[in-house]
């Protein structure tokens, strides 16, 4: 599957995924949950997310979002099960 990702090294590549949400603690839970797997991109707002993402969010596109509130565990076992899947996540 084709996902952005970022590279340390000779390691593999790492999925690298974006937390948008306007409370810097809602960040802090999602990045201190998702960091070990994943390189983070923060962004306090929708406008600030697009302006980050520009070309690659236009190419690639969001498939999904959450709405609070939510299950931590809930995001990090879909966000695992979306990036480990074969299927292409949009068609």
């Amino acid at each position: 599957m084709d996902h952005p990702t970022v590279t340390s090294g000779n390691a593999a590549p790492i999925p690298k995924i974006m937390i948008v949400d306007d409370s810097p603690y809602i960040r802090r839970l999602l990045v201190a949950l998702l960091s070990r797997k994943y390189a983070i991109i923060e962004a306090d707002s929708s406008v600030s997310a697009l302006q980050l993402a520009k070309v690659e969010a236009r190419r690639r596109g969001a498939d999904s979002y959450f709405l609070k509130p939510f299950s931590p565990c809930a995001v990090a076992a879909w966000v695992e099960s979306r990036l480990s899947s074969p299927a292409p996540l949009l068609q």
